[in-house]
């Protein structure tokens, strides 16, 4: 892949995001289409400065990540409805110095649980975590079709909030704070909790039995405690790396403005397991 003066820009931003995979993914994609555009990664103190340099250089468009999504929401000049009800972005795309926020989060997730086999639609599903993962998750889960989203958290009023402002805002009844145990098809866990180490976010193991399925957002390790217990109990698993990628293939899409053949889907999957 040439870079010459016409080669547009593209880059993940965050504070440490030195280590991200996004460059790799979009890199890849761009040599797979041929297309003209560049990916790194800026690792900045601040958002402000950053949404003004996009302009100010004709950056074509960014990734955000930790700690900046809260932030770009409110500095964006546009905000597409699915943003505003994850009440964050993770997508900026800068159309002739109008920066317009996406969240593509919850949809990637929804591809890479499509791809591993799992259903949505009609399912009881319980959230592990309220903070800022949980709530485009908890939006792709209502607007796939399911029956009930049950949120559980360490700090219950942050749970409530999460459920009121979600019921509310999608005018509906599904989402729940978790109160005793029940039955759930899928549990996805939304925390950091099992990030390289052996812990577990889920106290109680009994919540386990009679699942067919279990998410965790964390990709490293591959295969969680969590995942591991609920694999013991006959639920099919699967991580986080596969909603990264799909997060970052519909990124690339509202980038370039070009759909992605399907066909390259496991051809991007690989790339990011070299």
């Amino acid at each position: 892949m040439e870079i010459t003066g016409r080669t547009q820009v593209l880059a993940v931003v965050g504070n440490p995001v030195r280590h991200s995979l996004s460059p790799r993914i979009h890199n890849f994609l761009s040599e797979k289409l041929g297309l003209d555009y560049v990916y790194t990664a800026f690792e900045p103190d601040g958002m402000d400065e950053v949404l003004s340099a996009v302009k100010a250089l004709g950056i074509r468009g960014i990734n955000v990540t930790a700690p900046f999504k809260y932030k770009a929401l409110e500095l964006v000049d546009v905000v597409s409805d699915n943003a505003r009800l994850a009440g964050s972005v993770n997508t900026v795309v800068n159309s002739g110095g109008i920066l317009t926020g996406y969240s593509t989060d919850g949809e990637g997730l929804y591809m890479s649980m499509e791809l591993a086999g799992f259903e949505i639609r009609n399912k009881r599903i319980l959230v592990l975590g309220a903070g800022g993962a949980a709530k485009p998750v908890c939006v792709m889960l209502k607007n796939r079709g399911a029956s009930l989203v049950a949120v559980k958290n360490r700090t219950v009023s942050r749970a409530e909030k999460l459920c009121s402002d979600l019921n509310g805002s999608m005018g509906t009844d599904i989402f729940k704070v978790y109160e005793t145990a029940e039955c759930f098809d899928i549990i996805i866990n939304t925390t950091s909790v099992g990030m390289g180490s052996n812990e577990t976010p889920l106290e109680d193991s009994s919540l386990l039995e009679g699942i067919c399925g279990a998410v965790d957002l964390i990709y490293y390790p591959e295969k969680t405690t969590f995942l591991k217990d609920a694999e013991k109990h006959g639920a099919r698993v699967l991580n986080g790396l596969g909603m990264l990628v799909f997060q970052g293939i519909l990124a690339y899409e509202h980038f370039t403005g070009v759909k992605v053949p399907s066909k390259l889907y496991g051809e991007v999957l690989k790339k990011v397991n070299e």
